[in-house]
């Protein structure tokens, strides 16, 4: 007969905003998203035995604030947070016995699973000055890293026919052996100021400078210059000209 996969699922979002000024605005949003499914990897040649679970989560939390600041600035500010998760087990834990066009029984040996926490905080401000609009900003973000997935952690006898399954001769044997786990943490940073300066009504120029560094990397200084130009040659305005340059890491 046929077998079920059953899949459960559930979503969550919500979202405040709150005034903390007549001008600036806090949003908080939160939504969570999350399944547990069961019975996966049977079918074809996979007895019912080798069946196997997986729950997953992935949550996120974003936080954002803006205003301006005096007459003229104006400051936007964001905080996101995520989390997630995911996780398997087998329905039965026993070495895996495959027959070659025929059959795989046992267990699936899958387990273990993978979890992460990830930040990103930025920041930017507009300054507009008679003809001068300046931008500058910061951005930082990484994360935590974990992983203890494993499988055929108690290895898989294979058999090249029916007759050697039943004499008990398998052909190979494979298992896989050591520890699975992996921990790591990763963070990079980037910080600019840019200003497009209107020198005419036809002719803005622009010049920034960029800053980027990472954890996983040894130079820590790394300027990254940018510039160009927008030009409107003729008086109808509907043609410009647009040119830039910049380095980047």
């Amino acid at each position: 007969r046929p077998l079920r996969r059953p899949t459960d699922r559930y979503n969550f979002n919500g979202r405040l905003d709150h005034a903390l000024t007549k001008a600036h605005t806090l949003r908080f949003n939160f939504q969570q998203n999350a399944s547990d499914q069961r019975n996966l990897g049977v079918g074809s040649y996979d007895l019912p035995g080798r069946a196997y679970s997986r729950t997953s989560t992935d949550s996120i939390l974003r936080l954002s604030e803006n205003g301006p600041i005096g007459r003229s600035m104006f400051a936007d500010s964001r905080l996101q947070v995520r989390w997630q998760s995911s996780d398997s087990a087998s329905a039965i834990e026993a070495p895996t016995l495959k027959v070659l066009d025929a059959f795989t029984s046992g267990g699936a040996q899958q387990a273990g699973g993978r979890d992460s926490t990830e930040i990103e905080l930025a920041t930017n401000i507009d300054w507009a000055h008679k003809t001068h609009a300046v931008r500058m900003g910061a951005l930082i973000e990484g994360g935590r890293y974990r992983s203890d997935s494993h499988s055929n952690y108690l290895g898989t006898f294979t058999f090249a026919s029916l007759a050697d399954y039943d004499a008990g001769r398998p052909s190979t044997w494979a298992q896989r052996i050591g520890d699975p786990l992996v921990e790591y943490s990763h963070w990079q940073a980037g910080f600019f100021v840019q200003d497009d300066w209107r020198v005419r009504k036809n002719l803005t120029l622009s010049g920034g400078l960029r800053q980027e560094m990472q954890t996983h990397l040894d130079g820590k200084l790394n300027l990254g210059p940018r510039g160009g130009f927008t030009w409107s040659p003729f008086k109808s305005g509907k043609t410009s000209l647009r040119a830039s340059w910049g380095i980047f890491y």
